[in-house]
């Protein structure tokens, strides 16, 4: 805290930081609770920061950059999907260049220059007495300048222009907080230094808030008009005496701000010399500078005159170091009489320590569309893969077969003779493994598998000497270096659950008082026996629940298949795990990123047929062990068919629905597909116990050949027969889709638009029901081209959170099933392509200001040119129609020139890739969604997405700053830089325009 110099002063109360009852909830604060001083936020942010680069951590400022580390926000890129929230980071960055700023804390130096710099400039980060980031410094590289304010003099002459509460950045009040008692004044200005400007409402209250100074009424002369008085600051002198301020600082001149508006009022100040002409201050035109030592007076004015006075009180150092710190953190400078004078703190550091400021600059629109163009779509920064993914790519796709299967030949002889000097020592090692581990590690390769993971340098072979000794379902599961860190701790600890024990066991005591339908229990329990008979589980014959923390054995049909669930967060076992790292699965995502960059490879073009399907495991989470700690402590109840009395368990193998099994069992089916990727150049990816698989058509045989040999070498048992053992073949389903397959997804559009029939003839929908069919509507346009359906999805959604029960369609629902029921029918699916599409960027930008809404549009080619622009403004009728949903309606009009641009430009970047660049957060995330805030921007955005789908454009929202947008010239009728560009102008119809707005009516 001292090196903040932010130290709480104790002017202001403190709130808790402890859970409230709200509504009749415990609710937990949060940071919208606790208002703090900016100032002091930003300098702990930037320490924050700072510590993180001193630890490696990456800075990244742009999607370019965050694209060259694993980032799971980003794995949809491939597919065209938008993102939602902050995780991805901005195409371009927001500022063009930088500036290292050295000043001095308690100055308004700062501020000053700030004002001086383009709009949109920002502090990023603070340092006191020098210090800086490496990190920052790093990032900005050459873009960093360097400016000195300290070698301006701190005290002495200053411009009447540099007067501004905004240099008065330190308030511990938030806007909201109520006066405090007593102190009125005091927190009524703490609140315009916060704000950083004062109005005249603020100004009167203020002044009468103040205590009147009657004292020395007498002295000061008589006040021609008793409603002038002291306590506004304002005097009016006869000639007979005038006023002389003796206390303030010598030399030190007072300022006078007119903060209102008035006639005459001048001050007249009375020079030292009789002989010299009386000085006038026409304060009622503009600030003015007084020597407050000299005799002046006020002459009469009309209107309301409040004048602000500025100055400094003589013998200010000698006040307390606490008085003193205070006014040097308001932005007052005490001791400047004396240059070489500071403000010592209350903890003896000086108030004369530098402060190093990096601030941020925005480019200039020319700059922004250069680095636009090179920065291109995403899409195609997507194309990144890991170079081992790259490495099999190429094998499966490019190389000859030949070559290709005499490498995984040599590589599956070499591991093959491995395992058969390894087999003895295989059994040795088996039998020391504790004795529940033993049946179910029988007959797989460990030593050998983990002999293959040093092979390849794979960093968590650690997670085989787990298996071996059983894998962990409680407490901090180790750290695989494989996923990325994001440390989450446990809740609770085993001690902790287990003393609770008596509510944990109350709860799943009530879910097995819910009896399952008697099917479905049946084949639960059938199930049961099964996996008891294969010993993975073991029936606990004391029936003893004290000490155990129980989970409850469930089924779950899924089509016509039946899975057995172990919820073990009913009982609190889920509590107490804690992951250091963000676990990652191999969505669809992954596998259409090697897809396309096997394309690319190959010349955007397959020289041969291209098969897949789909390996799975059997039984993936029965095939290895749990602790002998975590055997002990777990128990599973399970309902048993005509028994009153459920079912003991206890469990040899990872249960389905521990967290620990998840973590456990992913890091074991990364091994396994890195294993195949490295060592025999698969092309596959890995989902859980499923790793779909592509393989061009001459080295089908070998392909199936290596999955096989490799599964049996390892000893693992996977669908090599039956319905999830398929062909491979030109289409083939892989997790939830179906890939190079016209006939599934005529399937699948089936399935919804019976679904939606049905719901269409009952007239009526479940909140549950809803809410599944807004699930497989959403899975559905994330595989289909378009977002043409997203305000629709959304009218079922709000329906999925009414009221519980059965509830009647509303005619927004019904229209948004009738809309969805076309969308299905018509709507075609992603496709991956190699092609290199060319990026059109597109910048727009409305405009609202004293009643008129304008706007416009820039057109930038892939070459950078600025080809074309439009312009116009919004017609009276349409603007009366904003006008009457919201009273300052820039968000519609941020929207209206992206449908516009669309319909202009459509043709000329149709079936390409186009950048939208808007300065508007809300109206971007709008275009992302899908839907907007108002109807008129739901009409706006639903039209546009219709048009995007209609013209097959591979859209992108990015943002631009404000003063980076060229846009922003045509929206203000500004067309000087873009006539330099050699933009031409687009004639717009304003009643076509204005139809575009009035139509939501």
């Amino acid at each position: 805290m001292q090196s903040l110099q932010l130290e709480c002063d104790g002017c202001h109360f403190h709130d808790a930081w402890l859970p409230k009852v709200a509504d009749g909830e415990l609710r937990r604060r949060n940071r919208n609770d606790v208002s703090l001083p900016p100032l002091f936020l930003e300098r702990a942010v930037s320490c924050l920061l700072h510590f993180a680069s001193a630890q490696g951590a990456k800075l990244h400022v742009c999607l370019s950059s965050q694209l060259h580390v694993p980032c799971a926000a980003a794995s949809r890129l491939v597919l065209g999907a938008l993102p939602r929230g902050k995780v991805l980071k901005p195409l371009v960055p927001e500022f063009g260049r930088y500036l290292k700023v050295l000043t001095y804390p308690e100055s308004g130096a700062l501020l000053r220059f700030m004002r001086t710099l383009p709009n949109g400039a920002k502090v990023t980060s603070r340092f006191l007495s020098g210090g800086s980031s490496p990190g920052e410094v790093a990032l900005v590289g050459d873009y960093l300048d360097t400016v000195d304010l300290t070698c301006k003099p701190r005290q002495g002459s200053f411009d009447i222009q540099d007067v501004s509460l905004a240099c008065f950045s330190h308030c511990p009040f938030p806007d909201n907080a109520p006066l405090h008692k007593g102190c009125k004044a005091e927190c009524l200005s703490d609140r315009c230094f916060q704000k950083g400007f004062i109005a005249k409402a603020e100004l009167r209250m203020l002044l009468d808030v103040l205590p009147t100074d009657r004292k020395f009424a007498k002295s000061r002369g008589d006040c021609l008009d008793s409603t002038k008085t002291w306590t506004s600051g304002v005097f009016h002198f006869s000639g007979h005496a005038g006023l002389r301020d003796v206390n303030n600082t010598p030399g030190v001149p007072n300022l006078l701000i007119p903060c209102s508006d008035f006639k005459a009022g001048a001050v007249r100040v009375r020079p030292a010399d009789p002989q010299q002409p009386e000085l006038v201050l026409e304060v009622s035109q503009h600030p003015a500078k007084l020597d407050a030592a000299l005799v002046h007076s006020t002459d009469d004015w009309s209107g309301e005159r409040i004048l602000l006075v500025a100055f400094h009180v003589q013998g200010a150092t000698s006040m307390s170091c606490a008085d003193q710190k205070r006014c040097a953190e308001l932005g007052f400078v005490l001791g400047i009489d004396a240059a070489e004078d500071r403000v010592p703190d209350a903890d003896g550091l000086g108030r004369s320590s530098t402060e190093t400021v990096f601030v941020g600059v925005p480019s200039d629109p020319e700059e922004f569309i250069r680095k636009a163009v090179e920065a291109g779509h995403p899409m195609d920064m997507a194309r990144h893969v890991c170079p081992a993914v790259d490495r099999a790519s190429k094998a499966n796709f490019c190389d000859p077969p030949e070559a290709v299967i005499q490498r995984r030949l040599c590589t599956l002889r070499r591991w093959e003779s491995r395992a058969a000097e390894l087999d003895p020592l295989e059994m040795e090692a088996n039998m020391r493994r504790p004795h529940h581990i033993q049946a179910l590690l029988k007959g797989k390769r460990i030593l050998l598998w983990k002999e293959l993971l040093r092979e390849i340098g794979y960093p968590d072979v650690k997670i085989l000497d787990e298996v071996e000794q059983g894998l962990p379902l409680t407490g901090w599961m180790a750290e695989s270096q494989v996923f990325a860190s994001n440390p989450r701790a446990p809740t609770m600890s085993v001690e902790t659950v287990v003393a609770m024990n008596k509510g944990f066991h109350a709860l799943v005591k009530g879910r097995l008082a819910k009896r399952q339908d008697h099917d479905v229990e049946q084949k639960t329990w059938a199930e049961t026996e099964e996996e008891i008979a294969k010993g993975w589980f073991w029936i606990d014959e004391s029936g003893c629940w004290e000490g155990k923390i129980i989970a409850h054995r469930f089924g779950l049909l899924q089509k016509l298949k039946l899975r057995t669930i172990d919820d073990c967060s009913v009982g609190g076992l889920n509590c107490t795990v804690g992951l250091p790292e963000k676990m990652r699965v191999h969505s669809i995502d992954i596998l259409a990123a090697m897809l396309r960059r096997a394309l690319e490879l190959c010349g955007g073009k397959a020289t041969c047929r291209w098969l897949g399907r789909t390996c799975d495991l059997q039984a993936a989470y029965r095939q290895f062990g749990i602790s002998a700690a975590a055997r002990e402590l777990l128990r599973i109840v399970v309902n048993k068919p005509g028994a009153a009395q459920p079912i003991l368990l206890g469990a040899n193998s990872l249960p389905f629905g521990a967290v620990g099994s998840v973590a456990g069992f992913l890091r074991l089916s990364m091994a396994i597909w890195s294993i195949s990727l490295v060592g025999l150049e698969l092309c596959w990816s890995a989902y859980y116990d499923d790793f779909p698989t592509v393989t061009s058509e001459p080295l089908l045989e070998n392909t199936s050949s290596c999955v096989d040999r490799m599964f049996t070498l390892l000893g693992l048992d996977y669908a090599n027969e039956g319905k999830k053992a398929p062909q491979f073949a030109d289409s083939f389903a892989a997790l939830g889709t179906w890939i190079c397959s016209e006939l599934s997804a005529a399937r699948l559009k089936q399935e919804l638009t019976t679904c939606i029939d049905s719901i269409l003839a009952d007239g009526s929908m479940t909140t549950k029901e809803a809410e599944k069919l807004r699930g497989r509507l959403v899975f559905f346009e994330g595989f289909t081209f378009g977002r043409v359906a997203q305000v629709a999805v959304k009218h079922v959604g709000r329906h999925a959170q009414g009221s519980s029960g059965t509830v009647k369609l509303s005619a927004d629902v019904k229209w948004a099933l009738h809309m969805i029921r076309r969308r299905i029918c018509h709507a075609l699916p992603v496709t991956i392509s190699a092609m290199a599409l060319q990026t059109t960027c597109i910048f727009t930008d409305g405009a609202f200001e004293q009643g008129r809404g304008s706007f416009g549009g820039v057109l930038v080619s892939p070459h950078g040119r600025c080809v074309a622009y439009f312009t116009g403004e919004v017609s009276r009728e349409a603007m009366h129609h904003l006008l009457a949903t919201s009273t300052h309606p820039i968000y519609e009009l941020e929207l209206l020139p992206v449908l516009i641009a669309m319909h202009v430009w459509g043709k000329l970047s149709s079936h390409q890739q186009t950048v939208y660049y808007l300065d508007n957060e809300p109206a971007r995330i709008g275009m992302i969604k899908g839907a907007g805030g108002t109807a008129i921007a739901d009409l706006i955005i639903s039209k546009a997405t219709a048009l995007e789908c209609e013209l097959g454009q591979h859209a992108w929202y990015a943002r631009v700053p404000s003063h980076s947008n060229i846009a922003d010239d045509p929206s203000r009728f500004y067309f000087e830089r873009l006539h330099k560009l050699g933009a031409a102008r687009i004639l717009l119809d304003e009643s076509w325009v204005a139809s575009l707005v009035l139509e939501a009516g």
